[in-house]
Order: C-alpha cells, then structure tokens, then sequence
C-alpha cells in the first residue's frame, strides 16, 4: 500500500515537473517575443500617413510611436494566431504566440481638436492669419483693448489686394474720388451717400456698386462686385475662418457654411470651444413662421456681401411680449426668439439633416449683461456683457445651446486699428470686419435703462431699437471641445470640415 502512494506521489512530482516546465518555457518564449518584437523581422509597424485618411506607410524604426499615435487593434493581427495588445503603461505592443509568427502593428494618427489645431498650427503670432490672443499683453496698435479673456478671436478684413491691384491703395472706397478698388455711387436730390450705403429712409434715385477697373458695369449690391473683383484676381480671401456644417456634400452649401468668432475657455479648464456664426442669414426653412416671426427681410440690400437671394431673407422679433410693453421686452429668456425660433426650430432644423451634427453643439452660459447706449468701446461692451446687470431684475446669465453674437463679437471682428472707437460709430471700420454683411441684424445685447430696447447692427453702427421690430439674424453657437478636424483651409470654397 504505501509503495502504491510513493508510486503516485512521484508520478503527480514528475507531472507537475512537466507542468511547469512547459509553462515556464511557453511564458519564457513570450518573453522573449515581447523583448525582441522591435528588433526582429517577426514584426512590421505600419504608421497612418495623415490623421483620418486610413492610409498607412510602413517603418522601420526601432521604437514605438507615442505621442501623437493611437494602437489600432483592430486592424493589428498576426498571420498564425499571435495576438497583439498595447500596454498603456510600459508603452508597448505585447504579442503573444506560441509559435514562429508575422505580425503586422498599425497605428493611426491621432487627430488633434479643432481647438488645438488653430492655436498650435493657424496662430503663430498676433495677427498672423487674422488671429488674435487676448491675453492682455499684446504689443499691437489697440492691444490694450483686449478683452484679456485668453480667447483666440479672428480680427480684420475678408480681403486684400492682389499684386494685380497694385496701383490701388484698398478694397473699399469711401467715395467716388478715392483710390480704392471697389466703389460706391449713389445720387440723389436730398442727401450724399458714401460706402457704407444708403439707409432705408433714404431715397436714391440711383445707386450701385463697381469695380475701378471696369466702371461701366455695375452691380446691385456689394457682393456683385466683390464677386467680380475675386473672379479677376485683383482681391484674394485673407480671413480663413469658414465653417462646413450641416453638409457633408463635396461643396459645402452656402446654407451650411459657419464662420469662427473664436476660440474661448471660459469656464478656465484648458479646453477650448469654438464660437460659431452663421456666415449667412436665416429663412423660414431653418427658424420658422412660429415664435418672433416678423416676415421677409424689408430694409435695403444695397450694402448686402452675403450669396442668398435676398427675398428669402427673414425678418424676427427680438422678444414682442406684449404684456411687458406695447413694444416688447428686453428679457432675453422669455423670447420666443430664444426659446422657440433658436432652440426649438433651428435645432430641428439641424437635427433633420442629421443628429450628428446637434450632438456636437455645447450647452453654454451666455452673459446677459445690458448696456446704457452704443456710445462705448469693444472692451467696454465685453465687460458689461459679463459684468453688468439687466434692466431692472431681468436674468443676467442663462444656458442654452443656441444664442446671437455679442456686440463685443461684432467689435472684436474688426481690425486692432478700430477697438479704439465707440460701437455706435463703427461703420468707419466696414471694410476691416470680417463679420459685417450689410444687413440690419439683432444682437444678444439689451438695453439698461429701457424695458423694451434691445441692440442691432444697422449700417455697420450698434444702434438700439425697440425689442418688437423685425431684422435679420444670424445663429450663434459652441462646439463641444473634443470636435477635431478632418480637412479643410478654412476659406469659402474649401471651409474646414468636422471629423464626425
């Protein structure tokens, strides 16, 4: 009996021996698989070439990528079942074979945010493609009228003149006898009119726009013009700032194209967003006829830089709550504007062409701050959006995904050379603001010591107006941090497009 257990005893010895041998090898040869898998032809690295494309070039370089590069398992795999994983913490490949194997390791591009994209690769220094940081230490003209926010904001002209233009000193011309490109005429038998247009209560009995170059053809509004000088060289787009969104189609409608304000951190965690406008006006498609509807467009056109057909053009109520006064209120959360136009319709809107691109707006904090009058700076207006209180005890902050522009947006869009100068005398800045389109149109700011005023841009002025009238209106909205890129210059015909 006991010769039995010491037979069995030695027999379980001898197995375990084994066991274990055979263990201890298989896990010594992943070992060495692991230390050798970069110095061997057991493996090859593939690299994406450029972040999203899926096209990858083969390396032979002795380490493993980092920064900048993200594991691919999915398409990783080994020709005789080896598998392949990425060890985050040692920042390695592990394969794992019980045999002779080829492996194949990719590794794609890691995209960078939109955010990160413009402030690492678009801004290198102040003014350098039309950016601007706000950090409050600037040595430009103006640079003391930052808004000292560590914002990124684009600043400055659409166009320049082309080598072509050289005997032209600007774009636009403050009148007839100018040395500008682009020119303005507008008789009458009343009152003179310059660049800037003709307001709505005046009476032309003939005005237009033309080129220097070719004075017998004229156009109806600003942009024909433009349009002509772009077509034949003498102008080229300087603010790379345009927007697809809403489109993936391979030319972006002019519906779906959205212009950068800039880029802001305002709740201070180093992750910027993106401040979307759009680069043209709204219809009834994309707001609707409920809510602040007014009806079409009424002012001129004259002074118009946008693509649409004027006629489509429609005109909302910045908040006519008849119970407040016979012309409105200056509540900017009980607007219907707000509340059913903005962020009920336009959202459908948006939703319909597809949820992806709802998904990626930011529900942000928007500053509610009013102002006494348009007689005061940029910076001004920047701190009293933020700083300041309503008229009487109307909200000073609320959250939403879709909003309007600040006047301290419209200020900040023009060159440094105009910060200087009140809001309510800004047309001298039209020609350097990338963000004027020559329509009358709301912005987000009310009025401090008027129940029912609220304030638009008319003529390229901030100018205040009574809260039940009807004018133009462009969408304003964030996008989410962590939207990156996929392509794009950023101009009009080639706008940056989102990777979702």
């Amino acid at each position: 009996m006991n010769k039995k257990i010491m037979v069995i005893t030695i027999l379980s010895i001898v197995t375990g021996l084994v066991i274990l041998n055979i263990a201890n090898k298989k896990e010594n040869a992943i070992k060495e698989i692991e230390k050798q898998i970069t110095n061997t032809n057991m493996l090859t690295m593939m690299l994406e070439t450029e972040a999203g494309t899926g096209n990858y070039e083969e390396v032979t370089q002795s380490e493993w990528p980092q920064d900048g590069y993200i594991f691919n398992e999915s398409l990783s795999r080994c020709e005789n079942g080896g598998t392949l994983s990425w060890d985050d913490d040692a920042k390695k490949v592990i394969m794992k074979s019980n045999s002779s194997d080829k492996c194949y390791v990719y590794f794609d591009l890691e995209s960078p945010t939109f955010a990160e994209y413009i402030i690492n690769t678009v801004y290198t220094s102040d003014g350098a493609n039309g950016l601007y940081y706000h950090d409050g230490v600037g040595t430009y003209t103006n640079a003391d009228q930052e808004a000292g926010d560590n914002s990124y904001r684009y600043s400055g002209a659409d166009y320049a003149l082309t080598s072509k233009a050289s005997s032209y000193s600007k774009v636009y011309d403050a009148s007839t006898n100018d040395n500008g490109l682009i020119k303005f005429y507008c008789e009458t038998s009343d009152y003179s009119c310059n660049y800037i247009g003709c307001d709505h209560e005046i009476s032309c009995d003939l005005s237009y726009y033309y080129v220097a170059y070719d004075s017998n053809v004229h156009y109806a509004t600003m942009n024909g013009a433009l349009k002509k000088a772009l077509a034949d060289g003498y102008i080229e787009e300087v603010m790379n700032n345009f927007v697809c969104f809403g489109s993936d189609a391979a030319t972006c409608p002019n519906d779906n194209l959205y212009r950068i304000i800039g880029l802001f951190d305002d709740d201070v965690d180093g992750a910027y967003n993106l401040k979307l406008i759009k680069a043209d006006f709204v219809t009834t498609q994309m707001l609707g006829r409920d809510g602040e509807y007014y009806g079409n467009y009424r002012f001129t056109t004259t002074n118009y830089k946008g693509n649409m057909n004027t006629s489509t053009i429609a005109a909302y109520r910045w908040n006519y709550d008849a119970s407040i006064s016979e012309y409105g209120s200056n509540n900017w959360t009980t607007s219907e504007l707000n509340q059913i136009n903005l962020n009920t319709n336009y959202l459908n809107y948006l939703n319909n062409l597809d949820s992806k691109w709802v998904n990626v707006i930011a529900t942000t904090t928007w500053h509610l701050g009013s102002m006494k009058g348009p007689a005061h700076t940029v910076k001004l207006f920047y701190e009293g959006e933020r700083n300041n209180a309503g008229y009487d005890d109307n909200p000073t902050t609320y959250r939403d995904e879709i909003g309007l522009m600040y006047p301290s947006d419209y200020g900040y869009a023009a060159s440094p050379d105009n910060w200087a100068t009140i809001l309510g005398s800004y047309s001298s800045a039209n020609a350097n603001n990338w963000i004027y389109m020559g329509l009358h149109e709301w912005t987000l700011t009310s009025h401090s010591s008027n129940i029912y005023i609220a304030f638009l841009l008319a003529s390229g002025n901030l100018s205040s107006y009574s809260a039940g009238d009807g004018f133009a209106i462009r969408p304003v909205f964030y996008l989410k941090s962590n939207v990156s890129i996929s392509s794009g210059s950023g101009n009009s015909s080639d706008p940056y497009r989102l990777a979702i």
